[in-house]
């Protein structure tokens, strides 16, 4: 049976295809306007606003290593950099605040909400791996503490 789909998911998945047509080529300093439009698909989608579940913005992180990536390479300095890369910077981390626990040990090791919630970690390192870039690290600390 054929299952609708939100609009919000359809627009996950459209943003998904062009990038991997070719980040490169559609995230290029001559459609920095493109860049800026799947920078604000991805910061809506990831907004504490949008309550949508975890496990469908842990889809949408996968745009965030070409958007990094776009960043670096569209950027005329630093403070470009900064500022195309601020929405993303707070998208990161009201996910961190607002969809991961406290402590990894608050839910349970089995359960499903764990289970969506190592797959959120592992897209966003997976993510922030694959850009090269050290943009966010800042925003991870607060999950990556160490306890005895």
């Amino acid at each position: 049976p054929h299952r609708p789909r939100s609009s919000a998911t359809i627009s996950s998945r459209y943003s998904k295809k062009l990038v991997k047509v070719g980040p490169s080529f559609i995230l290029s300093e001559r459609r920095d306007s493109f860049g800026i439009f799947v920078r604000d698909c991805v910061t809506s989608f990831l907004s504490r606003e949008s309550a949508l579940p975890l496990p469908f913005k842990t889809e949408v992180l996968d745009l965030i290593g070409p958007l990094l990536t776009h960043a670096g390479a569209a950027a005329v300095n630093k403070a470009t950099a900064a500022q195309y890369l601020a929405p993303l910077r707070t998208s990161i981390r009201n996910i961190i605040v607002y969809n991961f626990p406290t402590l990894s040990t608050d839910y349970a090791e089995q359960s499903a909400t764990y289970g969506q919630y190592v797959d959120a970690l592992n897209a966003l390192l997976s993510a922030l791996s694959s850009s090269c870039s050290l943009a966010f690290l800042e925003e991870l600390f607060p999950i990556l503490r160490e306890t005895e």
